[in-house]
């Protein structure tokens, strides 16, 4: 069931990536896409809490909120990152530090909640950076001449693997008071309150067209099923397994998309990075 939940959010996590290259294809605002994202997904967790019979503002404990307010905040403060590291480093040493990142997770669920720690983890882990890096770099090569904004690169990686721990903190320290759904509802919220004001300050909202209302719409849904599937895929999986392999799926299944959705071609690297990310995946689910 673990590996369901694993094939199901990093899915998610594709179509995700699908439709914001659509946003970018046709030149559409992506605060506007990711505003109304937010939404949908605040609207589809809140559907998702009545279902099961709990509140609007449930009585969760002080820290619960806490939590996911700060949570919400770094999914937009990352977005923000992610945006001025493309634009000093590039798109390649900005995705390359941010699929690393995973190793922040990997790391605290190692030290912090003693998951076992065996050869065929670090093996399989190994060969998950070593297609990664293939996969990314063959993709979009690193502006080496001016990746010199390295602190973008560390803010993107800290930030991105500490998104990534959250949910396996709620998990481990949240998941007896409240559902998944309530934790994404919460944290989308604040991540819509923010992302639309920026939206409204910069001028965009005002700008809205029916495109990225419609694109928006499409992000949404699988931005909270990628979120709620990863969860519940830790209560079959250790982490240090989970988070790997999702990241590697993506990358996987993202440039199979990209050669026959958008056309690209396959490169060596590519196809090297491929065969060593079965591998991984193969190694890790093994252990």
């Amino acid at each position: 069931m673990g590996l369901i939940f694993i094939i199901l959010s990093a899915g998610c996590s594709v179509l995700i990536a699908h439709f914001l290259k659509m946003a970018e294809i046709r030149k559409r605002s992506t605060l506007n896409v990711l505003t109304i994202n937010y939404l949908v997904a605040v609207i589809a967790a809140l559907s998702l809490n009545y279902s099961d019979g709990i509140g609007l503002i449930p009585e969760f404990p002080v820290w619960f909120w806490i939590f996911s307010t700060a949570v919400g905040i770094l999914f937009v403060v990352n977005l923000f990152i992610l945006s001025k590291s493309v634009d000093f480093n590039g798109m390649g040493a900005s995705l390359v530090a941010m699929r690393l990142s995973l190793m922040i997770p990997v790391i605290v669920a190692f030290s912090v909640y003693s998951e076992e720690v065996t050869l065929g983890k670090i093996v399989g882990i190994v060969f998950v950076i070593g297609s990664l890096y293939l996969l990314i770099q063959s993709r979009r090569q690193l502006e080496k001449q001016k990746v010199g904004k390295y602190i973008l690169l560390l803010a993107l990686f800290f930030f991105s693997g500490i998104i990534d721990t959250s949910f396996k903190i709620f998990e481990m320290e949240m998941g007896d008071v409240a559902r998944e759904a309530h934790f994404m509802s919460v944290v989308f919220f604040v991540a819509l309150i923010t992302a639309g004001a920026t939206a409204l300050q910069k001028g965009e909202i005002q700008k809205m067209g029916k495109s990225d209302i419609w694109l928006g719409l499409l992000v949404g849904i699988p931005n909270l099923l990628a979120a709620i599937f990863i969860i519940r895929a830790f209560a079959y999986l250790d982490a240090s397994i989970v988070y790997p392999v999702v990241n590697i799926l993506v990358i996987i299944a993202g440039t199979i998309v990209g050669l026959v959705v958008w056309k690209d071609r396959l490169q060596r690297q590519e196809i090297i990075g491929i065969v060593l990310g079965v591998i991984a995946i193969v190694i890790l689910l093994g252990t």
